[in-house]
């Protein structure tokens, strides 16, 4: 990037294209970490979630809720399998 800047050969418009290539990059990436940390935090509970599942009672999983929906979410909006 700075190397095009230098170079003056580009125009304003090619540069602001490739700075907001990577400002959506860098969006990316940080909501890639947000998933990744969310599914530190349910693999971190995966034995209070077996039994939960064991006797059919989720009500004391209510504190995860907002990291499965963050990760349900995530999959369609940020393209992950």
């Amino acid at each position: 990037m700075r190397e095009k800047m230098q170079d003056r050969l580009y125009s304003y418009d090619e540069i602001l294209m490739d700075m907001m290539q990577i400002v959506t990059l860098y969006k990316y990436i940080l909501g890639n970490k947000t998933v990744m940390r969310y599914c530190k935090t349910i693999k971190d509970y995966s034995i209070k979630i077996s039994e939960a599942q064991k006797r059919n009672n989720f009500d004391e999983l209510e504190d995860l809720q907002p990291y499965i929906e963050g990760i349900i979410w995530s999959t369609n909006k940020l393209n992950i399998k």
